[in-house]
């Protein structure tokens, strides 16, 4: 249950039981995806990280010591990664 939602509606669909599941979208816009390494479930993979991290104008950033709420918990170095990227 710990999973949440998303996880929930994401197997049913894949079991053919709940509604389908549309294909996977990838970025089509400059993007900046910040995640911290501390989470329970990442619902994203290393490949992902790797082709926008490859694409232009776009950023991955891993937090090593955040969980879910880097935002709160790395409060200023989250601050000043958005504020480089939207400058840029």
């Amino acid at each position: 249950w710990w999973f949440g939602y998303t996880y929930f509606y994401l197997w049913i669909g894949r079991l053919g039981i709940g509604p389908p599941v549309p294909p996977p979208l990838f970025p089509t816009v400059p993007t900046l995806f910040v995640y911290g390494a501390q989470k329970r479930t990442m619902f994203h993979s290393d490949a992902f990280v790797e082709r926008l991290k490859a694409t232009s104008g776009s950023n991955a950033i891993e937090y090593p010591s955040s969980s879910h709420w880097l935002m709160y918990t790395d409060s200023q170095t989250f601050n000043k990664d958005v504020l480089e990227f939207i400058s840029s």
